[in-house]
């Protein structure tokens, strides 16, 4: 795992972060990227690395993007394909988690779809009834009005669903640019996929730059063709 963080930030395991900061002692690449991933926060990747909080504050600004969102841990287990499990907490790749639901972002959820499928298999009685309670205080009621309201999340989850069945996304489609997406659709207009995800003579992938935007008529009048366009192709285009 942590040879691909490596290879992702283009980082050599041997190269040394710290040799230049005063009396700290030398520290790897390897050795400062495993103490990062092993912490749920930068005070516990401290005492590992024998560093103080002002100098391994540096390295991180000197040696890695900035950091928006997420911990350090969940940033680089994600550059390797992976996600912790908050329920078993193991290290699992990212597609054996689900997408959270009702959430704008399309984040993945904490816990993995074995465990998840375990909750079930554990408490059927107790979400039967859950869910009886919440049909019988208007939840089928809510439900439609917030599909109304989001359809453009709805319209993208969708989307993700049958791209997923067929193998179209790959991994490193930008999810929140494809929602973004969805979520600008004009008023008259529906998503389309440029390179359909089923073409007759090649496949597309489910990529934000795979998509563009045509009316009802339209859509349904491409089928899984290629044409019509709304912008060029030559982006697209391999010549040799």
């Amino acid at each position: 795992m942590i040879d691909k963080i490596l290879s992702a930030l283009q980082l050599e395991p041997a190269v040394i972060i710290k040799k230049k900061y005063g009396k700290n002692p030398e520290v790897s690449a390897y050795k400062f990227i495993e103490a990062l991933v092993t912490s749920n926060n930068v005070y516990e990747a401290v005492p590992k690395l024998g560093l103080s909080r002002s100098t391994l504050d540096r390295a991180i600004k000197e040696w890695l993007p900035p950091l928006e969102g997420k911990t350090w841990s969940v940033y680089l287990k994600s550059l390797a394909g992976l996600k912790s499990c908050s329920s078993c907490k193991q290290d699992k790749p990212l597609d054996e988690f689900s997408f959270r639901a009702h959430n704008k972002s399309l984040q993945k959820g904490g816990d993995c779809r074995d465990c998840r499928k375990k909750y079930r298999e554990e408490n059927k009685e107790h979400l039967k009834d859950l869910k009886s309670k919440w049909l019988d205080n208007g939840g089928r009621q809510l439900n439609l009005d917030n599909q109304r309201r989001n359809k453009d999340i709805v319209y993208s989850r969708n989307a993700q669903y049958r791209a997923n069945k067929i193998g179209a996304t790959p991994p490193w489609a930008d999810h929140k640019a494809i929602a973004e997406f969805y979520r600008n659709c004009p008023v008259g207009y529906e998503v389309d996929h440029i390179f359909p995800l089923q073409g007759e003579l090649l496949c597309g992938l489910h990529t934000h730059d795979n998509l563009q935007y045509l009316t009802v008529a339209a859509n349904r009048s491409k089928g899984n063709k290629i044409y019509p366009l709304t912008h060029d192709l030559k982006p697209y285009i391999i010549t040799t």
